[in-house]
């Protein structure tokens, strides 16, 4: 059974990036802060296994599953390190190393490990308004990625497998490398935001499996109303594509075809905040999101997402309550990919709360995760709760 540590080879590769880059750029006007939280939970489902038995219709002989669920505690990890040079006026260089790591304490549950580093590297442009205390911002981004994360089953939490017993527990490793431009208007009448990235992801390419690689592309701009002293609207829209490499789209049957897999996608954004008073501010969004499937459309979705956000401050607390539902529904495919088991549909309810204590110069926290998944295809169907404490370093 494959287990991810932490390890000095998984650390490595950040800390050599983050060391080349700063090495040339530090100057006497450079702030390095770094930020560190940590703590314990206990996981009740880190595998999202099924709530129940079904029968597997995707396997032949169509056998009856009975899925095994496990729980257990864990380590939350997250790291991050900014480099910050405001030394020439109208203009900012940053870059920052993030480590976000999620590591199990009991041996089986090694696969459900994961972690991720990032590398970003950006500058910021400011043009400052002669009339209002308003600017014009651009800011370019460079960023590269390192991600780990084993693909199991999700009845058992063991490796995946093909049919033929090789193991291809890999397929979800992959590197990520990209570019991203944001220019934020704030001195004309109306202030918004346009943004475009482009973002290349190389996965591995275990054999027996279509290798996962694929590019991204996106175009977005977004604004905001002033409703009243203590209320805003912001509304967006955005427009991306993926483009697979080798991944095979499937045809009106559900059966894999050779046209390798693309897709299109359309977002609209909305959200109302509301500041009640010094202390309380609340959010309300909602998320259209229709993706387009550029074979035959087996796989176009529509999601609705509805969320309310509540953040509560106090001089030494702030606490977080996030209550997300959404639902994905699927113009044309089928459960288990067989037109014989009905059209797929999903929807999932899940509730975020943190709260943050501020104590002797360090944040301690609470948080509680709260999943329940609805799906008409059993293998997706699950319910997850998460419950961890922890402390916030900075220096």
């Amino acid at each position: 059974m494959k287990e991810v540590s932490v390890s000095r080879p998984a650390l490595l590769p950040g800390i050599i990036l983050m060391s080349i880059a700063l090495s040339p750029t530090v100057s006497s006007g450079a702030s390095i802060p770094w930020n560190l939280e940590t703590g314990l939970g206990y996981d009740s489902n880190p595998y999202h296994t099924p709530s129940s038995s079904y029968i597997d219709y995707a396997q032949t002989g169509n056998p009856l599953i009975n899925p095994n669920r496990q729980s257990g505690f864990f380590i939350p990890l997250k790291a991050e390190v900014l480099l910050s040079d405001e030394n020439t006026p109208g203009s900012e260089f940053n870059s920052e190393y993030k480590l976000n790591l999620t590591k199990y304490l009991d041996s089986d549950l090694g696969n459900a490990d994961e972690y991720s580093h990032r590398f970003i590297i950006g500058k910021t442009l400011n043009r400052k308004s002669a009339v209002m205390n308003n600017s014009d911002n651009l800011y370019t981004e460079f960023e590269f990625g390192i991600n780990r994360q084993t693909y199991f089953d999700r009845d058992d939490g063991l490796p995946k497998t093909t049919t033929g017993g090789s193991n291809i527990s890999d397929r979800y490793n992959y590197l990520s490398y990209g570019l991203s431009i944001d220019y934020d208007s704030k001195t004309g009448a109306i202030p918004y935001t346009l943004t475009a990235g482009v973002e290349q992801l190389d996965y591995d390419d275990p054999v027996g499996t279509t290798q996962l690689d694929h590019s991204r592309i996106n175009l977005g701009i977004d604004s905001e109303t002033r409703l009243s002293a203590s209320s805003k609207f912001k509304y967006g829209y955005s427009y991306s594509i993926r483009n697979y490499t080798s991944r095979h789209a499937r045809d009106a049957a559900g059966v894999i075809s050779t046209q390798t897999l693309d897709y299109d996608y359309h977002q609209v954004d909305l959200t109302l905040r509301n500041r009640f008073n010094d202390r309380l501010v609340v959010y309300f969004d909602y998320k259209l999101k229709l993706r387009y499937d550029g074979y035959v459309g087996y796989n176009d979705s529509t999601t609705n997402s509805f969320k309310i956000r509540n953040i509560y401050k106090t001089a030494n607390t702030r606490t977080r309550l996030v209550l997300t539902y959404y639902t994905i529904d699927y113009a044309n495919a089928f459960n288990f990919e067989d037109a014989t088991q009905g059209d797929k549909s999903s929807d999932a309810l899940k509730l975020n709360l943190k709260s943050e204590f501020a104590y002797a110069g360090y944040q301690l926290w609470t948080a509680v995760e709260l999943r329940d998944k609805n799906s008409t295809d059993p293998r997706y169907q699950y319910d997850r709760y998460q419950a961890s404490l922890g402390i916030t370093m900075e220096f």
